[in-house]
């Protein structure tokens, strides 16, 4: 599998290493794809069920370890002389980082069995198997091209273009039910890698031009490869034979399916007719509704707008009184404050009458102490007097003016007298006044407080009106309510109606699903007819399989394809197909030919037009 150059000059041991990862590359993605294929065959035949100890699936465990070891150097990477017993902690790092895989790493990691890296490795691509996360998981490994590319060589398969294609192959092993007990295998994960065995696709090579003659055995050989095609296309036959055979059961299926489908069509009809029923007892119950609603609505409106009319003549009524009250609330109260003013003056009044009096009892009060005085004087004139009668006599002239100085302070004091008992007077009449300015304000203010009472009864009716006004409302929010409900039932029977179209349309796409199923029986019965043509085709083609000629070496110097000119390093390569000569990399593909019983090369262009056959097929 490997292609080694002979004969070239010795370059550098990069270059050596650069191009033994390539060849190791391509070989490993090309048994890689063939291991995927037999896999899912397998599984196939036994009902996607594969034996953990199947002879594919441990080779395919072998060469996707590989796939992970390839062009692996860890962070401080010694080329590629030292592959094995590699520290493998920063690729499970890397594979820890996400969520899913972290997840189950930690239930490997209990598992105390599996000592080294790389065993956890291992565990992992199993336990990803067994959840079908196993292409998943590998995608989100390659999208870290930056942390790889510090632990990977630059050749590698997981810094390539082709681990995309790996990603796509491992897609298919999701199909797989696989169950392995990590326990019970612990000890065979913690081995070293193995190199993988390319036995079991390894083909014999047909011999080139470049060598001379053939010799009698390899007559014989290809009599013997000629018989074995022959057994070859008589299988080919008895599977065709066989596919007939399914192809019928699956027209029987196909009968029976359409015979079900007619009698669902038939049902579907007679659902129909009695939907269509439904919808014209449910329109018409909902007309009786419409024009039940309207006459209410009607008569609930004439209601509303009939109270709505007597709301506001009382409502204008009570306006008109709440207006006079208030004008006879503010002139009562303007009325109150002039009584209060001349409350305030009254008061500031009798305080001034109190002060005169208190002035004049103490000017009395001086007067009687003058009195005292002069009665004192009195006496002492008189006893004078009794001194003096000897010289009374002598001074009569001056007696006589003492006589009318008394006289003159009785008149004043009678005076004196006469004032205090008119001031008294005018205290009294003054305070029977205050008495009645008293009684009459508090007759004001008991009035002011029976307004206030109306007030309040006015303001209590009001709000007795306004809460039947709400209540008003209410019911007329109610009636939109059944309204919009019988809206809502209107359009539920729109949906119903729509309902009932799309069945229609579903019958119809029905009918025509039938008629295409009996189309494609019909197609049917004539493939069947031309496979027995293609099998006598075969036959033919069978015996102009060596038709074909070999081009000579000598006239071809460069590639049919890529057109690139031959030399040491770019090897010729015939195409066991058409007979052409093409470089390595335009006939890197192997598939089976009727004219070889294992897979041969091909080239590039005789691979795709093989493979479209197969579609078509």
């Amino acid at each position: 599998m490997r292609s080694f150059i002979a004969n070239a000059p010795a370059p550098n041991l990069c270059q050596i290493e650069s191009e033994t990862l390539l060849t190791e590359k391509k070989n490993i993605i090309n048994i890689l794809k063939l291991v995927v294929k037999d896999l899912i065959d397998i599984s196939l035949k036994n009902n996607r069920h594969v034996d953990k100890q199947s002879e594919y699936l441990i080779y395919f465990y072998d060469v996707f370890e590989n796939v992970l070891n390839h062009g692996f150097k860890g962070k401080k990477g010694f080329g590629l002389g030292l592959l094995r017993n590699k520290d493998f902690t920063v690729l499970l790092d890397i594979i820890g980082s996400k969520s899913d895989s972290a997840a189950c790493l930690n239930s490997i990691k209990e598992i105390t069995e599996i000592k080294s890296s790389f065993g956890r490795i291992r565990a992992w691509i199993r336990m990803c198997l067994m959840q079908k996360k196993l292409a998943e998981n590998f995608q989100n490994l390659i999208n870290e091209k930056e942390i790889l590319n510090e632990i990977y060589d630059p050749e590698s398969i997981l810094l390539s273009d082709e681990s995309n294609i790996i990603s796509g192959l491992l897609v298919g092993l999701n199909a797989l039910d696989i169950s392995i007990d990590l326990r019970s295998e612990a000890l065979a994960l913690d081995q070293p890698i193995r190199t993988i065995n390319y036995s079991l696709y390894l083909r014999e090579k047909l011999p080139d031009s470049e060598e001379s003659g053939i010799s009698e055995s390899t007559d014989e050989q290809r009599i013997n490869e000629i018989f074995d095609q022959k057994n070859y296309v008589e299988e080919l036959n008895k599977k065709l034979e066989l596919k007939n055979e399914e192809l019928c059961v699956k027209l029987q299926s196909l009968e029976k399916t359409n015979c079900a489908l007619g009698e669902k069509l038939s049902n579907l009809k007679i659902e129909n007719v009695e939907l269509v029923a439904e919808i014209d007892s449910y329109k018409e119950q909902v007309k009786k509704i419409q024009e039940e609603c309207k006459v209410k609505i009607d008569s609930v409106y004439q209601d509303v707008q009939t109270e709505r009319d007597s709301f506001n003549l009382s409502k204008n009524s009570l306006d008109q009184m709440f207006i006079d009250l208030q004008k006879k609330y503010f002139e009562e109260q303007k009325i109150k404050t002039d009584f209060e003013t001349e409350l305030k003056m009254t008061t500031t009044i009798k305080l001034e009458q109190e002060i005169a009096l208190r002035l004049l009892e103490n000017e009395v009060k001086d007067k009687n102490d003058l009195v005292k005085l002069l009665r004192e004087q009195l006496e002492q004139v008189k006893g004078m007097n009794l001194d003096l009668i000897n010289e009374a006599k002598k001074n009569e002239t001056e007696y006589k003016r003492q006589d009318t100085l008394v006289h003159d302070l009785r008149e004043q004091l009678s005076k004196f007298t006469f004032e205090i008992e008119e001031t008294r007077k005018q205290s009294e009449i003054n305070e029977k006044e205050l008495r009645k300015k008293d009684e009459i304000c508090k007759f004001r203010l008991e009035q002011i407080d029976s307004y206030q009472k109306k007030l309040t009864e006015l303001e209590s009716s009001y709000l007795i009106e306004k809460n039947w006004r709400t209540e008003l409302q209410s019911e007329i929010a109610e009636l939109e309510e059944k309204l919009s409900q019988s809206n809502s039932k209107v359009k539920s029977m729109e949906e119903i109606e729509q309902k009932f179209s799309i069945s229609q349309v579903e019958n119809q796409n029905l009918v025509k699903k039938i008629h295409e199923l009996e189309l494609t029986l019909e197609e049917m019965g004539s493939k069947l007819g031309m496979s027995h043509l293609k099998i006598q085709d075969f036959k033919d083609v069978n015996k102009q399989i060596h038709g074909f000629q070999w081009e000579s070496d000598e006239k071809v110097t460069m590639c049919k394809i890529c057109t690139k000119e031959f030399n040491v390093a770019r090897r010729k390569h015939h195409c066991r197909r058409c007979g052409g000569i093409f470089c390595n990399e335009c006939s890197d593909n192997k598939l089976p030919l009727p004219s070889w019983p294992k897979p041969v090369r091909v080239c590039n262009t005789c691979f795709d037009q093989i493979l479209q056959n197969s579609d078509i097929k």
